[in-house]
């Protein structure tokens, strides 16, 4: 099953982590699951070359247990706000999606 996930990406930061969600109002793209916004996802690598997207792209592959072949950047590949399209099991995105889900909105 290919899903879709709104994230904006913040490079160059500290640690690699998937922070919460910005609210629909402040998102860019509003295709994830029940209209949560995006999610903002930080990440060590600098935006240039790519570094960042595919970080990205790691970062969401080992956080869902899939390749990273199966996270595909959509849209927004030069920008900070990306539209994800992920191949993944439906209860195992789920259940991902319900523990993202406890953290707070931004």
């Amino acid at each position: 099953m290919a899903v879709n996930l709104a994230v904006k990406v913040t490079p160059r930061s500290r640690v690699d982590a998937l922070v919460g969600w910005i609210s629909s109002a402040d998102a860019s793209y509003s295709a994830s699951a029940d209209d949560k916004g995006e999610l903002l996802v930080k990440v060590q690598a600098v935006a240039e070359d790519g570094k960042a997207n595919a970080a990205v792209q790691k970062l969401i592959a080992k956080s869902l247990g899939v390749a990273k072949s199966a996270v595909v950047i959509t849209r927004g590949h030069s920008s900070r706000h990306k539209l994800l399209t992920i191949e993944v099991e439906p209860l195992s995105y789920k259940h991902w999606l319900n523990e993202i889900q406890q953290q707070p909105m931004l």
